[in-house]
């Protein structure tokens, strides 16, 4: 489309204009002519100075051969675009009050399926052009605009004495959380709490590779991360010890620690939350950056709130060096990245380069992220090992990572309180979440009671 200018200006918009019309001339007169279309595009999560949150952003209309294009809204449109600002993996197209997902977007962006609606068969040129070359994506630069929380998009060169550092207070670590996407709780343990922790932590993890059942790998996860012994005789740069509520009182109590949940609370709007699983991490010098994430990338859509929330407490002092999280601030605000399969290393990777920050701070204390985060695991070149347990909650609605009221060993299920019951999932959410039990006495709800029913024959 030319030279770049400010989104939403005249400028921009005139030049949208000139480019439908040049490709509306390339397609010639008869065909052109035949043209009529009124294409809106929508934005959801734009900055504030770009475009309403929602509304229609902009308007183009072909008529007789001629693009017109304005602000705001057009009655009812042939084709709207809804799309995540700065979002082209995950638009939905809403033809004829029909939404086709992201998939088909691309092939009828592509020209390979026609659009209901379409009077004459758009070019596959003006199609392209307006998912790609009009979109404000190749048009404008993000650095300078702000999302909805007034933090930059995506900004480079960030000076790290504005982000989130370690607080004592609950309140600013939560506002951290939302205006930037993580904050970090000081002094969530004692010097003692953290040596016991890390104790029991590294003592399983040996074990576990004694036995031949650890998680091990480089630290990418992906083809390089497998179930069993060492390989070669080499310890592994990365570890994961999965399911620790199994594995230690301490871990139990690590997740129900009262900090913790009050940070929780706060990120989560004081809706009910689940713990979703309890991982124990380890980085060893070697250990490769993890692929830059969110730890919601399940969900296919872009979510108003987070669904799910990690906390990661550190057992040692989180370094640059070490492999300390690293973040991209305030991303929590739009999609989530896009990855791609990297065949040769069979592994996920990000397509582009992507900017992170490291979340450095002490040990014994919490980092909290929100789902929506874009983050990764740093890479350690540090002879130090670096120790952590990550606990991640999430929305009564969403599946449990790791399925407590399945997988929690029986004596761990007869230890738990009913508060700590409720937390593991025991606690049922509206028509969701309830357990029959399979057995005479088994495990059940802890705010219903169903009774074991069989399966029932008459003269049996």
């Amino acid at each position: 489309m030319g030279t770049k200018c400010e989104f939403m200006s005249d400028a921009w918009l005139a030049m949208v204009e000139e480019t439908a019309n040049g490709l509306l001339a390339q397609a010639g007169k008869p065909a052109a002519a035949k043209i009529d279309l009124t294409f809106v595009e929508i934005y959801e999560r734009a900055p504030p100075e770009a475009a309403a949150w929602g509304e229609p952003a902009w308007t183009l209309r072909i008529e007789q051969g001629q693009a017109l294009v304005t602000r705001g809204a057009a009655p009812r449109p042939d084709l709207a675009l809804t799309i995540g600002w700065d979002d082209a993996a995950r638009a939905a197209l809403i033809v004829d009050d029909r939404i086709r997902k992201a998939d088909q977007t691309q092939r009828m962006m592509d020209g390979r399926i026609s659009i209901a609606g379409n009077p004459a068969g758009v070019p596959a040129s003006l199609l392209g052009a307006l998912r790609g070359r009009i979109a404000p994506r190749t048009v404008v630069t993000t650095t300078d605009l702000a999302n909805a929380s007034g933090v930059p998009i995506r900004r480079t060169g960030w000076d790290l004495a504005e982000l989130p550092q370690p607080t004592d207070d609950p309140g600013e670590v939560v506002a951290d959380v939302r205006k930037w996407g993580y904050g970090i709780l000081a002094n969530v343990l004692s010097d003692e709490e953290v040596g016991r922790i890390r104790d029991r932590l590294k003592e399983q993890a040996e074990l576990e590779i004694e036995h031949e059942v650890a998680w091990l790998g480089n630290g990418g996860r992906g083809g390089n991360t497998w179930l069993g012994g060492l390989r070669g005789g080499e310890t592994a740069p990365w570890q994961g010890v999965r399911t620790l509520v199994n594995k230690g009182r301490v871990f139990i109590d690590l997740a129900m620690h009262p900090k913790i949940l009050a940070c929780m609370r706060g990120i989560f709007n004081y809706m009910d939350f689940y713990l979703g699983s309890t991982n124990g991490l380890i980085l060893r010098r070697n250990a490769e950056a993890m692929v830059v994430h969110c730890d919601q990338q399940y969900v296919p859509c872009t979510t108003p709130i987070p669904f799910a929330a990690n906390v990661m407490v550190t057992l040692s002092n989180f370094t640059a060096e070490n492999g300390a999280t690293r973040m991209v601030p305030g991303s929590h605000r739009g999609p989530a990245p896009l990855w791609t399969l990297d065949p040769k290393v069979m592994d996920n990777v990000n397509p582009e380069p992507i900017e992170t920050v490291p979340a450095t701070c002490p040990a014994g204390c919490a980092i909290f992220i929100d789902g929506r985060l874009w983050h990764s695991s740093g890479a350690s070149s540090s002879d130090e090992t670096r120790y952590s347990v990550t606990t991640y909650y999430t929305l009564p609605f969403i599946r449990q990572a790791e399925l407590y009221p399945v997988s929690l060993h029986d004596d761990v299920y007869e230890s738990l309180s009913r508060e700590e019951r409720a937390m593991f999932g025991f606690k049922s959410y509206g028509a969701l979440g309830r357990i029959d039990a399979r057995a005479q006495g088994g495990r059940g709800n802890v705010d219903a009671s169903y009774p074991y029913v069989p399966e029932l024959r008459r003269g049996t």
